[in-house]
């Protein structure tokens, strides 16, 4: 295995704001990492209020990315914020979903919005749908496939397909999802390991039979080269890897104590927040 590089997400990657677009999402992944995010209250997105408070710290960050929930839940409202944001500001944007109902009812005004921004990630779940189905929690209202064949701009887009323990965690299986979506002209894949709930974890290392070095201390996201399974592939293919801070399932080395000393020295000064559905940036601010 050809490793390209290793990044560490818990160094400074860009100074950014995420806005919860909103709490409400139609799939019921059971591993969701915002299952719990109650927002603020019942209400749409407050456009005018989210653009205030983003255009108040324009000069402090470089990047939105936009989530929920699911935030392509209002189309209209996530227009408007997105045409805001690059009309005023310099800031890239981007946006988090799962691709929900509208998106293929509204299509239009969904490739509309993909026009404006810069990147986009989804996670499909898996190449057989009725499988996805049962990752999702939920019976698709619409057919993703088709969606995914058809949406414009796949250079902005990042497939995030998530290794699920009983759903989807067999070598042969994982591959064939990685060459439908390359096969569909999606060139950066990414292969993310859960630790949101421990009981789903599958370590990538069991999956592709070789040894990783720790991903707190190395870099948890690690791109290998993958025409050594798929020789048609030619895209981008990243392994998003959780740590020991995350995952009691993996335990510290001695190198990622070393990671932690020296990260008091070298570690660069970035800004991050998280904004609501009412605009309010909460306090987590640094």
């Amino acid at each position: 295995m050809l490793l390209k590089y290793n990044v560490n997400t818990c160094d400074q990657i860009a100074s950014e704001v995420m806005v919860h677009f909103t709490k409400y999402c139609e799939n019921k992944c059971r591993f969701c990492i915002d299952a719990t995010n109650k927002g603020i209250k019942p209400q749409k997105p407050d456009v005018e209020s989210i653009f205030s408070t983003i255009n108040s710290i324009k000069d402090k960050i470089t990047d939105v990315t936009i989530s929920g929930g699911e935030p392509c839940l209002y189309l209209e409202e996530l227009y408007d914020l997105v045409k805001r944001i690059k009309e005023n500001t310099k800031l890239n944007v981007g946006i988090i979903s799962s691709l929900p109902t509208t998106c293929w009812v509204k299509r239009d005004l969904f490739f509309s919005i993909l026009d404006m921004i810069d990147n986009f990630s989804f996670s499909p779940q898996h190449y057989i749908e009725e499988i996805a189905d049962k990752i999702r929690g939920c019976k698709s209202k619409y057919n993703h496939q088709e969606l995914y064949r058809i949406m414009p701009h796949k250079e902005k887009m990042c497939v995030n397909i998530n290794l699920i323990k009983g759903l989807l965690e067999e070598k042969n299986d994982v591959l064939s999802c990685i060459k439908h979506y390359n096969d569909l002209g999606y060139k950066n894949i990414r292969l993310a390991e859960l630790f949101e709930k421990e009981d789903m974890f599958v370590p990538v290392e069991n999956i592709f039979d070789v040894k990783l070095n720790p991903p707190f201390a190395c870099g948890c996201r690690t791109q290998i080269d993958a025409k050594k399974w798929i020789p048609s592939f030619d895209g981008k293919l990243t392994l998003k890897r959780t740590c020991f801070m995350v995952n009691k399932k993996r335990h510290a080395t001695l190198r990622d104590l070393l990671k932690i000393v020296t990260r008091i020295f070298f570690a660069k000064d970035y800004n991050f927040g998280v904004i609501y559905e009412n605009g309010k940036l909460m306090p987590y601010w640094c």
